[in-house]
């Protein structure tokens, strides 16, 4: 409306904020719609290098196009959808490049913190990006950080593709960087995701309890009593059951 009020002489409006949108003319009305994403992964870029935004778009001016990012982008289904439409900074993509002899990959993920754990999981031994997508595909962050600091295994195991050894080589490798992911050694709950509380709860599954309803009573008990063992603890589920 205001492109129509304001600049109703000119057939199309271009407005680069943050996320650029066109308005146009079309069959005796203004159509609008956002077109993609402009300052605010400018400005990301801008912060990483000490400034606080591109002044003059130098920065954007010195850069080159990368083609399969391009690419990629450009096979959102966003784009061949009709105006009106709008874009969001969900659709701000963190992406890492890996060359490889045989191959240049690229991949993207929806926040820094996905990013920055893929690429942890990469520098471990025997770790591949399938392996690390797969994972962040399984478990939350915070999941996988507990269970790197809780050196719980068990659960990374329940991963495809993740073995006993890699699991140890993860937790031992891992173990003093994962505290940024919202978790640290101290300030974890002791009831969290726990070797103990694990064992009980399969045990209680081959007995046919659903892990929804003894996973609720576990985490009641083991909240009062958290040194309990792995025996007792399903002995106390049982009894409350």
């Amino acid at each position: 409306i205001g492109d129509e009020l304001l600049f109703g002489q000119y057939d199309y409006c271009l407005n680069l904020g943050g996320i650029a949108n066109i308005s146009f003319r079309e069959n005796g009305r203004r159509v609008a719609c956002d077109i993609a994403l402009c300052n605010i992964p400018l400005n990301y870029y801008a912060e990483k290098l000490g400034l606080s935004f591109d002044r003059n778009g130098d920065l954007a001016r010195t850069g080159n196009v990368n083609s399969e990012l391009l690419e990629l982008i450009q096979g959102f289904p966003f784009f061949s959808l009709p105006a009106p439409k709008s874009l969001g900074k969900e659709f701000f993509l963190f992406t890492q490049q890996i060359i490889r002899e045989d191959a240049h990959l690229l991949f993207g993920f929806y926040t820094k913190e996905e990013k920055e754990m893929f690429n942890l999981l990469i520098s471990v031994n025997g770790v591949g990006a399938v392996s690390a997508l797969i994972l962040l595909s399984s478990l939350d962050l915070k999941d996988i950080a507990q269970a790197i600091l809780n050196k719980n295994s068990a659960l990374l195991q329940k991963v495809k593709g993740v073995g006993a050894k890699t699991a140890e080589r993860i937790i031992v490798d891992l173990r003093d960087k994962v505290e940024k992911f919202g978790v640290s050694a101290e300030n974890i709950s002791a009831f969290a995701d726990n070797k103990v509380k694990e064992e009980s709860l399969s045990a209680l599954e081959v007995l046919g309890i659903p892990k929804k309803m003894s996973e609720k009573i576990a985490d009641r008990i083991l909240k009062q009593n958290p040194d309990l063992q792995t025996e007792e603890l399903v002995k106390q589920i049982l009894k409350m059951i």
